[in-house]
């Protein structure tokens, strides 16, 4: 069970911009003096940021002020990047990738979405934070350095070892919080983690320019919404019926990598 810390709502909010804010000057500033990536840049900030996000269930009780943050957060990424003053220094940690992409923007709308759908209800809202904020980036740093086997997407190709990295840290980013807040045994805990970790993933595959920030949790979401107060057989059904579609989505995925 999680309880409020009793935080006066303005200062967290400070307290989230203040953070985000140090966290992306940090960053800028260690691009200047190293050599850093950019897409290792972003998706640090990425971590950072979402790792960040995970302490609002502690921090607010009511979706407002989360609404607000995002009301603040999006125009000012709009602003870091299409301003020229910005391109150069803070501007720089999310916006030297050479690809069209908007996920930042899609991040505080995805968590603004979240707070709001979870009506206070804790755990729907962590778990998918959880699985966007570490096995989003893991996936591309696996699939961008070692994959090799390639499948097509609706735009672009993706690696399964860069899906098979996403579903492995999905997993315990589902079944940990599931075993440590929940009265649920490991068997039901484990078949709803290896169920929204194999739909997740899915969809994480088939998302194009950053919408993946968005689909990762809100998908995941609806997911856990339909699995948790399922009995073993359904779940155990369930999974027999994501594991043939699986297969069926990535049979036909290589064989159109194939063909071209």
């Amino acid at each position: 069970m999680i309880h409020p810390l009793g935080m006066n709502i303005w200062l967290g909010m400070a307290v989230e911009l203040a953070v985000l804010t140090i966290l992306m000057g940090g960053l800028a500033l260690y691009q200047k003096w190293h050599q850093l990536p950019p897409e290792t840049s972003r998706k640090l900030f990425h971590v950072g940021g979402g790792l960040t996000v995970l302490t609002f269930p502690w921090i607010f009780t009511s979706p407002w002020p989360v609404v607000l943050l995002a009301v603040v957060t999006i125009p000012s990424l709009l602003a870091l990047k299409y301003a020229h003053v910005f391109k150069g220094n803070l501007g720089s940690v999310l916006y030297r990738v050479d690809r069209k992409s908007f996920g930042e923007m899609y991040f505080p709308l995805s968590v603004c979405l979240l707070f709001v759908f979870a009506h206070g209800n804790a755990l729907l809202f962590i778990i998918p934070i959880l699985i966007l904020t570490l096995a989003d980036p893991v996936a591309a740093v696996i699939g961008s350095r070692y994959g090799r086997l390639r499948y097509m997407v609706t735009k672009g190709q993706k690696s399964v070892e860069g899906s098979a990295a996403f579903f492995l840290v999905a997993l315990p980013s589902v079944l940990i919080p599931l075993l440590l807040f929940t009265a649920m045994g490991p068997i039901e805990a484990a078949l709803i983690s290896t169920i929204v970790g194999l739909l997740v993933m899915m969809a994480e595959a088939v998302a194009w320019e950053g919408l993946d920030n968005l689909f990762i949790p809100v998908v995941g979401f609806f997911l856990l919404v339909t699995l948790l107060h399922q009995d073993r057989q359904t779940l155990l059904f369930q999974l027999l019926v994501t594991f043939c579609l699986l297969v069926i989505v990535f049979w036909r995925c290589w064989q159109t990598a194939k063909a071209r």
